[in-house]
């Protein structure tokens, strides 16, 4: 791997992109909504599949918001605040949103304008129509971590005005990875509020204003191994650079108007604006790193690096059907406009080290220089096309299909790359899946299918330069069982078979291989939360995720081995001071398996160990 000069000059880059499409909807397939609430928060049993709910602190399900069938929606652009087109930059906070589905398979049928890589739809933190009413949280872990949050819901003229507010401090050990590790600290302020105007039944108007600050975040290595061979075991510790803290601010605004202008005509306009500003960050990285651990070390450190998006959708709908039948009519214009200032980094060479020890030297040197650039100018007009239907064959089986094409974005290159923070080419997309869903029981359904995805490869080449190398083809079977199993017991449990093939005319020159970096054949997840009768306040609940092994090199020849999660919990409901409150445990990677974090490409991280989580909800 080789590392960009100094003095990387400053650029900025500007995207914009708009559509105006007409759609017909047939649905026969009900949508079911989620609801977060808060102290009784069950997500196993709220859950409608295992493919994806994050509802409140906890996720389960085979996907995430970061990855859906070996992609990530979020990096693609497909972000949906109640259903409305939004171009995320900065991270929502818990403050705004009670939690996210993944839209994807059957769920997607009724979903107008669906994507290829799924839809990830954040619901709004609700305004509730009563008393005034709050949540507050206490937490600790892991490794260290604690915090504390609240949230209220305020009625300011009635019940037509209403303030949701909330605030929250944390130190966190979360990373960048999305996985928590020991002595990774950062300091997490919060603020968030989403007032809603709602005047009667067919008027709303609701704005959202989310405000993030985090500070002292230390910074996670990356590991680049010198050969085909995955770097050896280090201590599960932290070896960071202490005086490597970076500062991020987050921020997200919004207006959403809803208005039913008649029996069948639906009117909803969402305006958004988010904001992802680091005023410095850094990349520890550890080069050429040998089977002993023996490496070169160089540290990143990034300027002003900021990234700001508006966005927005207006979608008029025609409602019509009788009985089971139910048709819509769809005319939507979204658009977007994001600017992104990057570049300007300095390299630090800390010399030879060992990945499982840090160098606690403290001062750098860092030259900038800002060169004459030619302008650059990216345009793409395609048409894009989607269909999808779902059939009730019979009172228990529902089938369902679907085509989607898509343009979609594909971040930036990140800071270990030479053309680090550079803007990355759009990527047109397709997507096609069939399957059907059974109710085994009233309680119980099941559902299955298959799929194919086809979309730009991007990663390093030889030169460490983050681009196009060819053409990734996802192929898969998944699968979902949920519900109520056995009385008190509920279970989600979710399989991905596939695999993500790499087409290209010169791959080998490339040092890219037949398969994806990091991406395995076979995942599992299984969540499952069990009530006792005889102590109804008291539940126990296990999550196992598996990963069969995966490609750890670009060209396939190094493999990183199947790996097993086992997370346990338990949850107490109890009243405190007159309010209905839930105490929560959870020990997360009981059997303290390791191995290595594979989500930042083609670079390695340590994955979190053993850890515990204690948090107190209580609702007033």
């Amino acid at each position: 791997m080789q590392i960009a000069p100094t003095g990387a000059a400053s650029r900025s880059g500007r995207r914009k992109a708009s559509s105006l499409a007409a759609t017909l909807v047939l649905c026969l397939v009900p949508v079911t909504a989620v609801h977060a609430q808060h102290a009784s928060d069950d997500p196993v049993a709220s859950a409608d599949d295992a493919f994806g709910l994050k509802l409140g602190r906890e996720t389960i399900g085979i996907y995430s918001p970061g990855g859906v069938r070996g992609f990530d929606p979020q990096a693609a652009g497909n972000v949906r605040i109640d259903g409305l087109y939004f171009d995320q930059q900065g991270g929502l906070s818990d403050r705004v949103v009670e939690g996210s589905t993944v839209k994807v398979g059957v769920s997607e049928i009724g979903y107008a304008f669906p994507a290829p890589t799924g839809i990830v739809d954040y619901d709004l933190r609700h305004a509730g129509n009563g008393p005034p009413s709050g949540t507050v949280v206490v937490s600790a872990g892991p490794f260290g971590a604690y915090g504390a949050s609240i949230d209220a819901s305020v009625p300011l003229s009635s019940n037509q005005l209403r303030l949701p507010i909330g605030a929250s401090y944390q130190v966190s050990t979360q990373t960048a990875t999305g996985a928590s590790n020991p002595g990774y600290t950062s300091r997490i302020g919060n603020l968030g509020l989403t007032p809603q105007w709602a005047p009667n039944d067919w008027l709303s108007l609701r704005a959202i204003i989310d405000w993030q600050h985090k500070t002292r975040a230390k910074t996670l290595p990356i590991i680049f191994t010198a050969g085909d061979f995955v770097p050896p075991e280090t201590p599960k510790g932290y070896y960071g650079q202490d005086w490597a803290e970076g500062e991020s601010q987050s921020e997200n605004y919004g207006l959403i108007f809803k208005a039913q202008l008649t029996r069948h005509l639906s009117l909803a306009v969402g305006l958004f604006r988010s904001i992802a500003d680091n005023p410095v960050s850094y990349a520890d990285l550890y080069l050429d790193t040998q089977p002993n651990g023996a490496a070169e070390q160089f540290v990143i450190a990034s300027p002003d690096q900021k990234t700001s998006s508006t966005s927005g959708e207006a979608r008029l709908t025609g409602h019509f059907g009788a009985g089971a039948w139910r048709h819509e009519v769809v005319l939507l214009a979204r658009g977007r406009d994001t600017l992104a200032l990057y570049g300007g980094s300095a390299v630090a060479d800390l010399g030879p080290g060992r990945i499982d020890q840090g160098i606690q030297q403290e001062s750098y040197a860092k030259n900038v220089t800002d060169p004459i650039l030619p302008a650059a100018r990216l345009t793409d007009h395609p048409l894009r096309l989607y269909a999808s239907a779902a059939l009730a064959m019979t009172a228990k089986v529902t089938g369902y299909a679907g085509y989607t094409q898509g343009l979609e974005e594909s971040g930036v290159a990140p800071s270990s790359a030479a053309n680090r923070g550079a803007i990355l080419p759009d990527a047109r997309t397709w997507q096609v899946d069939a399957g059907a869903r059974y109710l085994l029981t009233s309680r119980v359904k099941l559902i299955a299918g298959v799929f194919e995805i086809q979309k730009p490869y991007f990663n390093f080449d030889t030169g460490n330069v983050d681009h196009e190398l060819g053409l990734q083809r996802s192929k898969g079977f998944e699968t979902s069982i949920s519900g109520e199993v056995l009385k008190n017991l509920n279970v989600t449990a979710g399989v991905l078979l596939g695999e993500v093939r790499i087409l290209g005319p010169n791959l080998s020159a490339a040092g890219v291989g037949s398969f994806a970096f990091g991406q395995a054949r076979v995942q599992s997840v299984t969540d499952a939360n069990y009530k006792f009768s005889r102590c109804p306040a008291l539940s126990t609940d296990i999550q196992v995720r598996t990963y069969g092994a995966a490609p750890a090199s670009l060209n396939g020849v190094a493999r990183n081995h199947a790996q097993a999660l086992v997370h346990i919990g338990a949850r107490y409901h109890f009243t405190m001071l007159g309010a209905p409150s839930t105490l929560r445990l959870q020990v997360r990677n009981l059997m303290n398996y390791y191995f290595w974090n594979l989500d930042v490409s083609p670079g390695f991280s340590q994955y979190s160990p053993r850890s515990f989580v204690a948090y107190v909800t209580t609702d007033f």
